[in-house]
């Protein structure tokens, strides 16, 4: 019985199928334009989804971050308790440093990196920063208490100090930021600018960053002494020469170390 019913099923469907496929002949037959608009969104639709990165559905789907890299000592927390590499927090969860670094990993391939006391929530809509500092690269919305980025496999920087100011900079591709209080109002950040709210709850408008400031955050601990490079570091070099002619790239800068003072032999002076 269950076979039979099962037949009958499929030869519904099958007929169905069959009766389309007739329908397009015919109406093929009746007007080649179809044919050809067919082919033009067929291939519309493929290049689309060619352009569309992995993971661009970004926050949506963050699930979870691992910790993947800790520097500087072990002070990472995640709901205020200590935690090591491999560590998971899940949607909801604070990660929290201390007198440390860590880079998170995201479920979407996504990465974040926690600079000194600093504290970040894993979020649905957006990875929120309480404070201090997070980079993040790849399709992870980001907020704070009064902003919200809305981007799709950049890298950008988020910021907030004591004082309660907060900025957020674009490193590579573009951000779309709007203020939390006000969502139908929205701004464009480029590489090399910033946009922040200042201790009186003002907006600070778009700004592009002067050189010395570009260096000190590409030279700091955000991008420093990690065991992997950004993926989109060519980028962040190409943006930065255009917008400094002639300037070389601080991530290309081999740091400077201080001379090794010859050893003392015993009864001898060494010469100043």
């Amino acid at each position: 019985m269950a076979k039979r019913k099962l037949r009958r099923a499929s030869q519904y469907f099958s007929g169905i199928g069959n009766n389309y496929y007739q329908l397009l002949q015919r109406s093929f037959r009746r007007s080649p334009r179809l044919i050809t608009m067919f082919l033009a969104i067929s291939v519309l639709m493929a290049l689309l989804g060619l352009l569309i990165p992995p993971g661009s559905s970004q926050s949506g789907g963050i699930k979870q971050a691992r910790v993947t890299e800790i520097l500087d000592g072990s002070q990472v927390f995640i709901q205020n308790q200590p935690v090591k590499l491999n560590a998971v927090a899940g949607k909801g969860q604070q990660v929290r440093t201390g007198k440390a670094r860590a880079e998170l990993t995201f479920n979407t391939g996504a990465i974040g990196r926690l600079g000194q006391n600093s504290a970040l929530t894993v979020g649905n809509s957006c990875n929120q920063l309480q404070q201090g500092s997070v980079l993040i690269e790849g399709a992870a919305n980001g907020c704070t208490k009064s902003l919200v980025a809305g981007v799709r496999g950049t890298v950008y920087v988020m910021e907030v100090d004591e004082a309660g100011e907060e900025s957020i900079t674009v490193c590579d591709g573009e951000v779309e930021i709007r203020q939390a209080d006000e969502p139908n109002k929205t701004w464009i950040v480029k590489p090399g600018e910033r946009i922040g709210i200042g201790r009186d709850r003002k907006l600070k408008p778009i700004r592009r960053l002067a050189q010395q400031e570009y260096d000190q955050l590409l030279q700091g601990q955000l991008f420093r002494q990690y065991r992997r490079e950004l993926r989109k570091t060519k980028e962040i070099r190409r943006y930065y020469l255009q917008l400094y002619k002639g300037a070389t790239f601080p991530l290309d800068r081999k740091p400077v170390r201080p001379p090794v003072r010859p050893l003392q032999r015993p009864g001898t002076l060494v010469p100043r």
